[in-house]
């Protein structure tokens, strides 16, 4: 065979090759979601409660009282009482959560009752919760009862 004749034939397989993988490519089925239209899930109101004991449980609880609303922790006495009381539960782990969902009793607010045990014992809590103008979850609520 000559050297020509070796050329085109090489030149021609890399052509079939080559179509080949372009035709394979085209007609395969697209399984990545194009990035403008992946949709990220935000975190709900009920993960904004878990992640708050979540904190909690980690001793990080200058971050837990971080997710307080200025309504009920608006200057830092306040925010350093709170730390205490979330210092004070010890090791938490939730033992339920639930919505609240007496319309009655919450007036349309978002109200999870949240039953977890802390190193003295259970405790049961209402958090109020709404998501703040920059869609942030905030707690505005921490109480007994509901």
């Amino acid at each position: 065979m000559t050297n020509a004749k070796l050329i085109l034939l090489v030149l021609g397989a890399g052509v079939v090759i080559a179509a080949g993988a372009l035709i394979f490519r085209m007609t395969r089925p697209e399984t990545a979601v194009a990035p403008e239209t992946a949709a990220v899930p935000r975190p709900t109101d009920e993960d904004a409660v878990r992640t708050f004991f979540a904190l909690i449980a980690e001793k990080r609880v200058p971050d837990a009282v971080s997710m307080l609303d200025a309504s009920i922790a608006a200057d830092d006495a306040t925010r350093q009482a709170w730390g205490v009381q979330f210092s004070g539960w010890g090791n938490v782990a939730i033992k339920d959560l639930k919505p609240f969902t007496n319309q009655e009793l919450t007036g349309g607010q978002d109200i999870w009752q949240a039953t977890f045990s802390t190193s003295g014992g259970e405790e049961t809590r209402w958090l109020t919760i709404v998501k703040n103008s920059a869609g942030v979850w905030k707690i505005t609520g921490v109480a007994t009862g509901p």
